[in-house]
This record gives structure tokens, sequence and C-alpha cells, in this order.
């Protein structure tokens, strides 16, 4: 497959003859998906042959005709198993032959911060275990990378580390992934290991399942696979609403206003628009104004403990 020459597909050389290949915003923003541009995420090759790769581009719920329920009654095959869908950054694993080193990434580089993030928290925690799989197997560990210092997300946690989530062959076409209680045994207590939710047996199930999960559960979301490796996102509306009151926060720094109606803020955050600049400026006069900028954990705390209001109303971590 080539992947040159395509404006939606960003190619990046590395040392080492290895190319860096990701599909760009445009393709993104604009979902200009195709063979080509699925495969663009977090692969890197040399020549014609796969160095690491993570997923193909995988998809929300209801985002694409083929996520949407009503044509994932007719499609998915059954059953399905669900795992938490962790909040932190792509990190990738395996072992160059031509270099006789592991070779560590991040979703496009092996050589920018995110790289230096992950290779700092895995590295103490490779073995000879782990050197001798990845050199006896042409794979890739595919890991969530938890990075509390340099990079807090929305979904807070207790300390630094990675997640193995899959291990998949470096193939380009038909990619092989090991089932997880392969991959429960691979990692012979070395990483921590996504977790799974349940198996689920039948549509009906797993309707009920999706149906339910907002009043639950506070995490990022849900990874449903199915049992022919199709896969899609569920996100929590937990997840949803941080995100989205990030996104005002930002612009408040910018320009001290809401662009939000009454209404429309009492929808998306269930607190009146008065409550809200009210906080959001006693925020920005105590930290944001010399800061410019806070992590929404961080945000999250000073909302919730700003306002009698936000207190209760707000959702809260469990």
């Amino acid at each position: 497959m080539k992947f040159e020459n395509n404006k939606f597909i960003k190619i990046k050389e590395l040392a080492n003859d290895v190319k860096s290949i990701n599909f760009t915003r445009n393709a993104f923003y604009d979902k200009n998906w195709n063979e080509q541009t699925l495969k663009a995420r977090g692969l890197y090759m040399r020549g014609d042959k796969v160095v690491a790769r993570s997923y193909d581009k995988f998809f929300n719920l209801d985002e694409m005709p083929e996520t949407q329920l009503r044509n994932l009654e007719h499609t998915l095959k059954f059953p399905v198993e669900v795992y938490y869908k962790e909040n932190g950054f792509l990190g990738l694993l395996s072992w160059d032959h031509q270099t006789n080193d592991y070779f560590i990434a991040s979703k496009s580089t092996n050589e920018g911060d995110y790289a230096k993030y992950f290779r700092d928290i895995i590295t103490p925690k490779l073995n000879d275990d782990v050197k001798d799989f990845l050199q006896k197997n042409n794979v890739t560990m595919i890991f969530e990378v938890i990075d509390v210092v340099n990079d807090p997300h929305i979904i807070s946690y207790d300390e630094s580390n990675v997640i193995l989530l899959d291990i998949v062959t470096n193939d380009l076409d038909k990619p092989i992934f090991y089932n997880y209680e392969t991959l429960t045994k691979i990692n012979a207590g070395c990483f921590k290991i996504k977790k799974q939710n349940c198996k689920i047996d039948n549509f009906d199930d797993l309707e009920r399942f999706i149906k339910m999960i907002d009043g639950r559960y506070i995490c990022e979301g849900f990874v449903i696979k199915d049992a022919n490796n199709f896969r899609f996102k569920i996100k929590t509306a937990y997840y949803k609403y941080w995100k989205s009151m990030r996104k005002y926060v930002d612009e408040y720094i910018k320009t001290q206003t809401i662009s939000l109606s009454e209404d429309e803020c009492y929808n998306k955050f269930n607190v009146g628009l008065h409550w809200l600049e009210l906080t959001l400026n006693d925020i920005y006069n105590d930290v944001l104004k010399e800061q410019k900028q806070m992590n929404v954990i961080d945000l999250r705390n000073a909302l919730q403990n700003s306002l009698y209001t936000f207190t209760y109303i707000l959702p809260r971590d469990v």
C-alpha cells in the first residue's frame, strides 16, 4: 500500500530510515476516510516493512454509518468484549532488528516530548521476558500512557503508568491481534493491562448496556470489540461534560466571556450562566490570569470548591 501523494496523510522522515505515517487534521475534520487514511494512524515503516503500528482508526458510536446502532444490530458478530477506555496518549513498543534495540514511539514520532514521556515511564518496567518476546515475534505492544505530571487529561489518575491495550502483528494489511487471555500471560505482571468490563452475547444486552453507561461510570468510556475484531468507542456523559467545560474555560481565558445563552449553559452544564461566569471570574483572578491555562482536573476541583451550587450540581469524582 502506498501512502505518498495523498494530501490527507502526513509522512515524517525519522532516523534509521523509518517513516512515521499519520492522517492529517483535515482528514479528521473532513472525515476523509478510506483504506489509506484509516491505516495511517501510529504507523511506522521502513521501506515496505512495518516497524511498529497501532490500530486502524475506529470510531465513536453513531459517528459513522457503520457505528450507528441500527446498523450494528446487523453487522456485529457476537459475543462482543467490552473494555474500559483509558484516558491518556498512545504509546507503541516493538523491537527494531536493524538497530537491535527497542522502538519506542508516540502516535507520530519516536523523538518528541511524548515519546520521551512514554520512554521514561516504560523503561523501568522492561525486562528480559519482554525483550525476548519482542525479539522472537514481529509485533507491536500498544499502550495507553498515563502521565499525571506532564500530560494530565480529563480523568484523574493517582500515578503515572502505562496500560497494555493490545499486542498486534506488524502486518499492514492483515494484522492479527492477540486475544485477551494470551495478553495477560505474555504480560506476566510487568505492565498494567486494560480492564475488561464484561462480555455480551446478544444485541439486546448490548443495547441495555449502552443505555446505562452514562448514569453509572466515571471514566472516558469503553471500547467494544466484536468476534471479527471490529471496534467502536463510547464516551461517557461525564467525560463529554468536562471536555466541553474545558472548551468554554479556554474561551473565557481569552475573552472573559462565555458564548452561551442562559438556556444553552443550563442544558450543557446544569448551572446558570451567571453562576458559571461568576465562578470562572474568581478562578481567573486567582489563577488563570497568570497561568493562562489550567488542566481540566485542577479546573474541576476549583469549580467544585468555588461555590456551594457547584458542589452539588456538577458531576463529581468518586
